[in-house]
């Protein structure tokens, strides 16, 4: 009887050890989620598209400096910025200049007032002809003085010389800057380039009344149409690649130069179908092609039916819809069912 209850009590105060063991065990054997890299499905004009990367360029950039050697004195613009046409940009020290300005001014007025005198002398046949040529020619060199004056003080000044944004901020108040040094650079955006790189086994592809779509990381859920698709005929020496410029209208601004874009050509006959990176498909032991899809939160294996290839896109005939969310990087290390975070 003694030796019963030693056992029971044994059983007792094990089991709680045993409890936390096997918890600790779930714990340990928890896998946490593995962090994937995704792509929303859509939809985009048939595997017969072309598709390239580009690099937006502004329509317009131009340098802007000073006339005249000085010290700048304001900095009235800041990288980035929107300017008007006509805005200040920057301005020099210009008392001299002013003071110059001003002398030349009192000169004028003063040959206008013996012009005016002299020209009544003259109708009243008291002046002789060569007094008033002499009187004529003051005149003259006097405007011509006070013209170059007035002009001088423009030089110590910078003015946007159309609408456009600042790409660069060259120097700053206080510094000194000599004619024909570049203060700032300003862009036209109201329409950018999209320059892309077309291998010269595709150059004959490429139609100007080809239809443009681009996209870009940047500029997130947002997609753009190319107005204009023009062809280089010269072509790279070293990659044998043609440069083709897609011009795009750009009024928001929400393309700035440099941007990465994704370009796609396509003639205006292409059924829209659902092209996924030709990297997102696998195919399982039994030859069936799949790709990963994100469905809360967990990877399901999805089968599809495949069509065309185009560049590194390929498209999908059955099995996707636009909307779906394919797995299209860190796809090594899940399985079906798996927790995945992205």
């Amino acid at each position: 009887m003694v030796k019963r209850e030693k056992k029971n009590m044994l059983a007792l105060l094990v089991l709680p050890m045993l409890l936390c063991g096997c918890s600790t065990d779930n714990r340990q054997k928890e896998v946490p989620p593995t962090r994937v890299k995704t792509e929303k499905v859509g939809k985009s004009n048939g595997a017969s598209a072309l598709h390239y990367i580009g690099t937006a360029e502004e329509k317009e950039s131009m340098s802007l400096s000073f006339l005249v050697a000085g010290t700048i004195k304001s900095m009235n613009a800041d990288e980035g910025q929107f300017v008007q046409r006509g805005a200040l940009l920057a301005s020099m020290d210009e008392s001299s200049a002013i003071s110059a300005l001003n002398a030349a001014e009192a000169s004028l007025e003063q040959a206008k007032d013996a012009y005016n005198r002299m020209d009544m002398l003259y109708k009243n046949a008291s002046l002789p002809d060569i007094k008033m040529t002499e009187i004529k020619t003051k005149l003259k060199q006097a405007q011509a003085t006070y013209d170059i004056a007035k002009k001088n003080c423009k030089d110590f000044r910078i003015a946007s010389p159309f609408s456009g944004v600042i790409g660069k901020k060259i120097l700053s108040a206080g510094e000194t800057s000599v004619p024909g040094q570049p203060v700032y650079t300003l862009l036209n955006i109201d329409e950018v380039r999209i320059k892309i790189a077309v291998p010269e086994t595709e150059i004959s592809d490429i139609d100007p009344s080809m239809v443009a779509t681009i996209s870009s990381e940047a500029v997130k859920d947002m997609t753009f149409k190319g107005s204009r698709i023009e062809k280089g005929v010269e072509a790279d020496p070293m990659s044998h690649t043609y440069d083709v410029y897609i011009t795009v209208e750009n009024g928001d601004h929400n393309i700035l130069p440099g941007m990465i874009c994704t370009v796609i050509l396509s003639k205006e006959s292409d059924i829209p179908q659902i092209l996924i990176p030709v990297t997102a498909v696998h195919e399982d032991n039994d030859e069936r092609k799949f790709v990963w899809t994100a469905k809360n939160g967990k990877a399901e294996r999805t089968y599809i039916s495949t069509g065309e290839v185009s560049g590194n896109k390929i498209a999908i005939t059955k099995g996707l819809d636009e909307g779906d969310i394919i797995v299209t990087d860190g796809y090594q290390k899940i399985s079906n069912g798996s927790k995945i975070i992205y």
